[in-house]
């Protein structure tokens, strides 16, 4: 809630990695560091990406992949909070993260903006968000603040 004026807001981080993927978190608060080396963040956050589907088109009675065109549908794979562990979100001047456990973080972000790494986590039980992998290069980063 923003505490001025009662509000539910949060904030999407999109990132775009060297392979065109699309992916990243949501958070119930602005991205913050925190000194005490705690967590925060609650069962509301989430993380996410972005895939290409092939789009079908129906040929007599199959399905057959579109061509020319190589059209696509864009799907949205979320990835809730587990409630296995409450690692959310953790952010200090070094580095942001969210999702965690097992001594991997879901979605790592560095101090530059310009590296990250993504692997399963607990918190969110995700999937590897990049293309390129569990190690990336960030292209392009945004936040945007969503709610009244």
């Amino acid at each position: 809630y923003d505490t001025n004026t009662n509000a539910r807001v949060g904030y999407i981080l999109v990132i775009r990695d060297k392979k065109g993927g699309i992916f990243g978190g949501y958070a119930n608060e602005p991205f913050h560091p925190t000194d005490s080396r705690r967590y925060y963040g609650n069962g509301e956050c989430f993380l996410w990406k972005l895939e290409k589907v092939p789009d079908l088109q129906l040929h007599g009675n199959e399905k057959v992949e579109a061509s020319g065109n190589k059209l696509h549908n864009w799907q949205l794979r979320g990835f809730p909070y587990t409630g296995i562990n409450e690692f959310s979100i953790y952010c200090t001047s070094k580095f942001l993260s969210m999702g965690a456990g097992d001594g991997h973080y879901g979605l790592w972000i560095d101090d530059g903006l310009f590296k990250g790494v993504t692997s399963p986590s607990l918190t969110f039980g995700n999937d590897v968000l990049s293309r390129e992998g569990s190690k990336f290069h960030i292209i392009g980063l945004e936040v945007w603040r969503v709610g009244r």
